[in-house]
């Protein structure tokens, strides 16, 4: 008996020791999963917010670029125009620069054009001053600005003066168009430089106007959003790994000056990223404590599941269900940034509309499920004679459009309208039945009157209309003419 209760006792241990082997690696397959699936929560979030930022500072930069040259710009052809219906006025204080009333009038005529301005100065081609209503100087960098304006009109003369009692940038401009006579500029307040910054730095961003030096490595902070550079030293001073290493920098030169745009996300919205990365941690850590506690071993099948069924809802938020196409909603944003990357690369690209003709009776005589399949054998067929580049969506019943990128000219186009009316007339085989449909195609180019997708899609669309109808009205004649032989 005593031999029995031994064996027993050893089989018991022996399967108390397997079960705890089980749970052992059960428990060490969820603290593996657990773990990695926190991580990439964590970094899933990380790497989206990572991407917010970038793009959003990439948005902000080339806000500021865009909003910087129009300012000047628009700056430069006042100045230009004052200096043109001026020049008489102008002249004659060259030639008594003691005249009091003169000056008065030349004064008052260009705070009507620039309220902000601070003073005006008159200088010949190799900065002499001719006349300056301030101290009577010209700095080492207005006469740099000065000879590169006279030899190029169109250079970057655009620079900050980090003068104490006033600081400005000029806007400078020849005497007389294409002559070597002297310049004519005027001081705007820096403060209004910031006032732009202000105006369209975002919430979630810090934004500035720099110049670089690679030559000494240095990166001199002309402006911020929140004020403007008046001295050499401190935070007005980087090299380029400080620049580099702001949170998610975005930069852009902005053409016409010496400045470059720079964006980057601001220590605000790092420490809110911060909490929602914690957030994002917690809700993780608990989801992860719930599923072993409930349900250990079902963790793995939910969360691949889950990433399943994430892929799919993506991909039905972006195409047709029946045909693989892209929907309405991903096609307008594709062409949006079709036609901004047409516009950079100054290049042009067409978008061409298409209706079925023939559909509404194979519906009504065959039903819709052979109605479904034609409309698949249409798509395959728009893809194969499209190029890979294009981009070929299905907005509505039997209504496709494609957009042809990086194209030549008109004649790529009805090139392609004809391969497409071609393809599409060719016989539809489905179950035993032999089908054919054609296709009313109408057609819009991006040029300067259709510069919006709206336009192109509405413009294509109303020449589509225009064919169909021609369709219809030859369908009719064609019909008549039938009726009128079998009554002869």
């Amino acid at each position: 008996m005593l031999d029995l209760q031994k064996v027993l006792q050893k089989e018991r241990f022996s399967l108390f020791r397997q079960s705890w082997h089980v749970v052992g690696w059960v428990c060490l397959t969820y603290l593996v999963f657990a773990g990695t699936y926190i991580w990439q929560s964590y970094q899933s979030e990380k790497n989206f917010l990572a991407e917010i930022h970038q793009s959003q500072n990439k948005v902000q930069a080339d806000a500021v670029d865009k909003l910087v040259q129009n300012y000047l710009l628009a700056m430069r052809r006042s100045l230009r125009v004052y200096v043109d219906t001026h020049l008489e006025k102008i002249d004659d204080l060259i030639a008594q620069p003691e005249n009091d009333v003169l000056y008065d009038q030349i004064f008052d005529s260009l705070i009507n054009y620039f309220p902000d301005m601070g003073a005006f100065t008159i200088a010949d081609t190799e900065g002499k001053v001719l006349f300056q209503d301030m101290d009577g100087t010209i700095s080492k960098v207005c006469e740099r600005d000065i000879k590169a304006l006279e030899h190029n009109p169109h250079a970057s003369v655009m620079s900050l003066h980090p003068n104490p009692n006033f600081p400005h940038i000029d806007i400078m401009v020849p005497l007389v168009e294409g002559e070597q006579r002297g310049v004519f500029y005027i001081n705007i307040p820096a403060e209004q430089v910031v006032k732009l910054l202000k105006g369209v730095t975002f919430q979630e961003t810090h934004t500035m106007l720099v110049k670089l030096n690679p030559k000494s490595n240095k990166v001199w902070v002309d402006f911020t959003d929140e004020g403007y550079r008046f001295s050499t030293q401190g935070k007005w001073v980087l090299n380029f790994h400080d620049l580099q290493i702001l949170p998610f920098v975005q930069m852009k030169k902005v053409e016409g000056t010496r400045w470059t745009a720079v964006a980057y996300t601001n220590a605000e919205t790092l420490a809110k990223d911060q909490q929602v990365l914690v957030s994002r941690i917690k809700r993780a850590v608990g989801l992860m404590l719930l599923l072993g506690l409930l349900f250990l071993p079902m963790v793995f099948y939910f969360y691949f599941q889950s990433v399943k069924a994430k892929k799919k809802l993506a991909y039905l938020a972006f195409h047709d269900p029946l045909t693989g196409l892209l929907n309405r909603a991903q096609f307008n944003d594709q062409l949006a940034q079709n036609i901004a990357l047409a516009k950079r690369t100054e290049r042009t690209l067409a978008v061409l509309f298409l209706d079925l003709n023939g559909f509404k009776p194979i519906n009504d005589n065959y039903g819709h499920q052979v109605g479904d399949e034609v409309l698949k054998a249409v798509a395959r067929r728009l893809k194969q004679v499209v190029r890979t580049s294009d981009v070929v969506a299905r907005i509505g019943g039997d209504e496709f459009v494609v957009v042809l990128n990086e194209i030549k000219g008109m004649g790529d186009v009805l090139k392609v309208m004809e391969k497409i009316s071609r393809a599409i007339e060719q016989p539809i085989q489905v179950g035993g039945l032999t089908l054919s449909v054609s296709a009313s195609i109408g057609y819009a180019m991006l040029d300067d009157a259709t510069q919006s997708a709206e336009a192109l899609v509405q413009l294509a669309d109303q020449q589509m209309y225009e064919v169909k109808q021609a369709f219809h009205r030859q369908e009719e004649q064609e019909h008549a003419r039938k009726r009128e032989e079998k009554e002869t």
